[in-house]
């Protein structure tokens, strides 16, 4: 018999279970690049869901602030009181206490995540003076209606309501009403443009220049990085009621408050909104202008700090503009 050389040896089969040859496995190399990239990909979903969720619960923050409730009342500082409701210039109802004094009647308006009772000691030293004195809540806030904040894209029209109110008052002179607003609420007090000559004076403490401002102050605010939650927490804000925080713009409205004279003060120390968006306001402002900056005040702190200037400045403002004819 002849045998032919080579490799005439028929192949068995393979036998089920039995290994791969090494040779088609892929390479180590490949493995984890594979292995890498779906880690990166998950890192990076799992990234920008926390970005996303972050960015959501910071513009509740702004948008559904919590309300604070009376815990005291004018009485306690021994000023006489009634409880009244009105509505805005949109319908929306507010409520508040009005101080009876004198024919000249001051608005007060809180800032953002507070109340009215936030702004007693100013009507202390207001009534003192002879003032009527109005602080009520702005609408998604303490006691009034409304489902969310706007930082004063809509909050200048619950000052028209206050003003209106007063103004049917028989008590009150319609033509000598003053408004004196702190931190949002006298960014929500400038945002009024034209419709400031429903009062005869403004006092804006502590306004931002732009709602960007306030919301860019991740550090101070939010405790959050500029970035990415400078462009994710505006999204989010729009998200929830439809406008972006440019389009909260004192010191585009400011202008047009003239021929009604306007006090900005400001507190030199202040890290929240800080002093150079008052020079901006005070810049784009028209005559009757004045400026005020409290070197040693942070934010909205001037009237703790300067007390008894705070008070004779501001008392000096309103008996110079509401005086009777």
């Amino acid at each position: 018999m002849t045998l032919t050389t080579g490799s005439s040896r028929p192949r068995l089969p393979q036998q089920p279970g039995a290994a791969v040859p090494h040779a088609s496995r892929p390479p180590g190399s490949v493995r984890l690049l594979r292995l890498g990239g779906v880690f990166v990909a998950s890192s990076a979903v799992g990234l920008v869901f926390a970005v996303v969720q972050l960015s959501l619960q910071a513009a509740r923050t702004v948008v559904y602030p919590a309300r604070q409730l009376p815990q005291t009342t004018p009485a306690a500082y021994g000023m006489p009181f009634e409880r009244v409701e009105f509505p805005s210039y949109d319908g929306t109802s507010l409520r508040g206490w009005y101080i009876p004094r004198g024919p000249s009647a001051i608005v007060l308006a809180h800032g953002h995540g507070g109340a009215k009772q936030d702004m007693l000691d100013h009507a202390v030293y207001l009534q003192a003076a002879g003032h009527s004195v109005l602080m009520f809540d702005f609408r998604a806030a303490g006691e009034s209606d409304g489902a969310h904040s706007t930082l004063g894209y809509l909050e200048w029209q619950d000052l028209v309501g206050a003003a209106r109110f007063l103004a049917s008052r028989p008590d009150v002179d319609g033509h000598r009403l003053g408004l004196l607003g702190v931190s949002a609420g006298a960014a929500a007090a400038l945002q009024l443009g034209q419709d400031a000559r429903h009062f005869k004076a403004v006092v804006a403490d502590s306004s931002f220049a732009t709602a960007d401002t306030l919301v860019g102050r991740f550090d101070r605010w939010f405790r959050l990085p500029a970035w990415p939650f400078s462009v994710s927490v505006p999204w989010a804000i729009h998200h929830y009621v439809g406008i972006v925080p440019s389009a909260v713009a004192p010191v585009k409205e400011i202008p047009r408050i003239s021929p009604t004279p306007v006090l900005i003060i400001h507190g030199g120390s202040d890290i929240g909104i800080p002093p150079e968006d008052a020079y901006r306001l005070y810049e784009a402002a028209r005559e009757p202008k004045e400026l005020w900056v409290i070197a040693t005040a942070a934010h909205a702190g001037g009237h703790g700090v300067a007390t008894a200037e705070y008070e004779a400045r501001v008392l000096g403002f309103f008996g110079r503009h509401l005086a009777g004819s």
